[in-house]
């Protein structure tokens, strides 16, 4: 009976698992680095150490859709920024697309006063990781 369920249970499993390591991701050279506006949020190192005060991630541009988390430190917002009802469209490192309010992220500078200072990568299927070029400070 056991070797029965399985077989009928492998098909299934390999199809998902197929499916879901097909699944394309989005081109990271589309983002761009922005961080939490800590000053301008009011949150102090105390709460930042605590994860206090930190903005919500939304499914959709509107503070009554569903919260996917909380924005913490390197935020990837789609470039050109794409900005609706106030709200800016991100890539959370999981690779999923949320909403974070606009007043509460602003953009990394390089070393001359540019923005950007940051490249995106995959660190393993779903996974991004951040590299910070020479001279690009992340100050809050």
């Amino acid at each position: 009976m056991k070797k029965l369920l399985f077989s009928l249970f492998l098909p299934v499993l390999t199809t998902s698992i197929s499916a879901n390591a097909q699944t394309a991701l989005p081109d990271l050279s589309k983002y761009q680095c922005y961080k939490i506006d800590m000053v301008g949020l009011h949150i102090s190192e105390e709460d930042a150490f605590y994860g206090r005060g930190f903005p919500h991630v939304f499914a959709q541009p509107s503070t009554a859709s569903k919260k996917k988390g909380t924005a913490i430190g390197i935020v990837y917002v789609k470039w050109p920024l794409v900005t609706v009802n106030g709200f800016v469209k991100i890539l959370r490192g999981t690779n999923q697309d949320g909403w974070v309010a606009e007043t509460t992220v602003v953009p990394l500078r390089k070393a001359d006063g540019s923005v950007g200072g940051c490249t995106l990568s995959w660190r393993e299927p779903g996974r991004i990781q951040f590299h910070l070029e020479p001279g690009t400070a992340v100050r809050y």
